[in-house]
Parts: C-alpha cells; sequence; structure tokens
C-alpha cells in the first residue's frame, strides 16, 4: 500500500507486519525473510479497466498505468510460486479477464471465475466484482468453487450477514447521512470504494478450507 494514510490503518489493525510500499519489493522482501506464502491474494487497480473508467474516457486496459500493475502482481506469484492464488477486480472486458487468465494459466494454476456481488452475501448494495480463484490442485480448487457456492446460495448464510450488517451501522456510520464528519470523509470514502467487501472475504476463506 502506498498511501500513507491507508498504510496508517493497516498498521493499526495488523501490528507488526510488514507493508510494502510497492508491489515490486513484496516477492523479495519476503524472500528475505524466508517466508513462502501457500496464498497470495490482492486486488490491482481499476482505473482503466472498469465501468467507471469507460464513462470517464480512460479505459486503456491493462496498457494504463494503473490496471497495467496486474504485470506486476503476476511477477510476484511467478516469482513465489504459492499454491493459490486470489484476483480480485471490478468486472471489466473480456479481452483483459482473458490476459489474466491467461497470466495464471502460464504458471500452471487452474482457474475459476467467480462473478460476486455484496447482495449475494446478505448487503443491501450490489457492488458487482469478479474474483478469480487460482489452483495448482484442481480438485481442491472444484471443492473450493462448490462450497462457495453453496455459501452465497444460502438465504440462513445471507440472513446473518444481513443481521450482522445491520447491527454494526452505528458503529461505523454514527451519521444519518453515511462516513462520519469528523474524520478525513474524503479518504475515508475513497478507501471503501477500493476495499473489497469483508463477508466476501469471509465466504471465500471458508471455501478455501472447504
Amino acid at each position: 500500500e502506498k498511501d500513507g494514510w491507508r498504510r496508517g490503518i493497516l498498521a493499526r489493525h495488523w501490528p507488526g507486519v510488514p507493508i510494502y510500499r510497492d508491489v515490486r519489493d513484496v516477492a523479495a522482501g519476503l524472500l528475505d525473510t524466508g517466508v513462502v506464502p501457500d496464498i497470495i491474494t490482492g486486488g490491482f487497480p481499476c482505473k482503466n479497466t472498469s465501468v467507471a473508467a469507460a464513462i470517464q474516457g480512460r479505459r486503456s486496459g491493462l496498457d494504463g498505468p494503473e490496471s497495467g500493475e496486474w504485470f506486476a502482481m503476476l511477477d510476484v506469484l511467478e516469482t513465489l510460486r504459492p499454491g493459490r492464488a486470489i484476483i480480485e477486480n471490478p468486472d471489466g472486458s473480456a479481452e483483459w479477464s482473458r490476459q489474466i487468465e491467461g497470466g495464471l494459466s502460464g504458471l500452471g494454476f487452474h482457474l475459476l471465475r467467480l462473478p460476486v456481488t455484496s447482495q449475494s452475501v446478505g448487503a443491501f448494495h450490489i457492488r458487482r466484482r469478479v474474483i478469480w480463484l487460482a489452483d495448482r490442485d484442481r480438485s481442491r480448487l472444484a471443492k473450493s468453487g462448490t462450497a462457495f457456492a453453496r455459501a452465497t446460495a444460502s438465504d440462513a448464510r445471507r440472513a446473518a450477514h444481513r443481521d450482522a450488517c445491520l447491527s454494526s451501522i452505528p458503529r461505523s456510520l454514527r451519521v444519518d447521512d453515511g462516513v462520519p464528519g469528523s474524520l478525513d470523509r474524503r479518504k475515508r470514502i475513497a478507501a471503501l470504494g477500493d476495499a473489497i467487501d469483508p463477508r466476501v472475504v469471509k465466504e471465500i476463506g471458508l471455501a478455501l478450507q472447504a
């Protein structure tokens, strides 16, 4: 994470965990510590690939300066060679999806593409995203995909997430028009806009343990 404000948030929640400013430093940094991760997960910038980018006239795809960071992430996967990878981004052009999937397949991963929404895990808003599950073990990947599909199809699971969302609103929002004005409002809104719904992350994590 290169943004100083967001780095501070991460450091507060995960004290003592290294935070690299540039994705290009991740592989070397982990190799220096002797850490070889089993799973690497991340979402590269969508500023040149998303529907919003098209509306703003800057949809240059993975050739763009921000979304082109995907190739740096692919280099990390090639260097560290984890058993699994999880890639997240807003839905974009099928052309760029093919580039992403081709890069992952070229590293020996089997792939599962999961179009997801926050509504599928009980939220009141849609928030479309695409998750690629990449696994070198085909049978393990199939089990993860089945577990995730069952979880997102469960009315009881969605209801539990929705109840948790409702109970958290007074603590997280505190005002009737969204993010608290007492904090750095623009930074918070931007960070929330770049984030993935944590309920989606939770269900993916549980699916990987299936």
